[in-house]
């Protein structure tokens, strides 16, 4: 004896996984602005790391050249300071980039200020 089994009609696994609420659709996109800011202040962190452990092999005499990295880097940092906070000014975003960017551009911008004061000094 074979037994009818209603035949149900199957949804589509996506769809599935929306109802039950797994996924999240949202407008929010990431800010082109944050993510260059991010970028930026890990260009300027390496930027920072390879010119210490450069002067330090120099004994601090590395030359022109480093100095001029250097103040570029700087110049990047500020740059990058600046598009995280542009990037914080919009709506609908998601924060990840700018807040990150801001935060690391932020602290290399007090490090190089720091390091360049105290050089005069």
């Amino acid at each position: 004896m074979i037994k009818n089994k209603r035949r149900q009609d199957k949804i589509p696994r996506k769809v599935k996984k929306a109802r039950s609420g797994k996924y999240k659709f949202s407008v929010r996109t990431h800010p082109i602005q944050g993510i260059i800011s991010f970028g930026f202040g890990i260009v300027s962190l390496f930027a920072f790391i390879i010119l210490c452990v450069l002067s330090g092999n120099a004994k601090g005499t590395s030359g022109l050249m480093a100095g001029v990295v250097g103040v570029l880097s700087m110049l990047i940092s500020i740059v990058g300071f600046v598009l995280a906070m542009i990037a914080l000014r919009k709506r609908d975003i998601h924060y990840r980039f700018p807040v990150i960017g801001g935060i690391l551009n932020g602290i290399l911008m007090i490090v190089y200020l720091t390091l360049y004061v105290s050089g005069i000094l």
